[in-house]
């Protein structure tokens, strides 16, 4: 766990909570990277993973669903923070 908390100290600082949500999370680099400001409720404390980033030799970077969402899950992640 001291490997996570130095890597996000190595970050920028505006780059240390993604950093942190990512590790302790266990996201996919496309999820959070496809986050929005209409994803992370600070009242309710949750985070939704709706869509990820995904690049393909043939279509390049294209927008698509959570893997979770891929293999009927519900269209996406909700994760409570507190």
């Amino acid at each position: 766990m001291p490997e996570v908390y130095g890597l996000a100290d190595a970050v920028p600082p505006h780059c240390r909570a993604l950093a942190l949500l990512t590790a302790f999370v266990a996201l996919r680099f496309g999820e959070p990277a496809a986050l929005q400001r209409r994803d992370i409720d600070l009242e309710a404390r949750t985070v939704s993973v709706r869509r990820s980033y995904s690049e393909t030799r043939t279509d390049g970077l294209m927008v698509k669903g959570p893997r979770a969402a891929e293999k009927d899950q519900g269209p996406g992640i909700r994760i409570h923070t507190g």
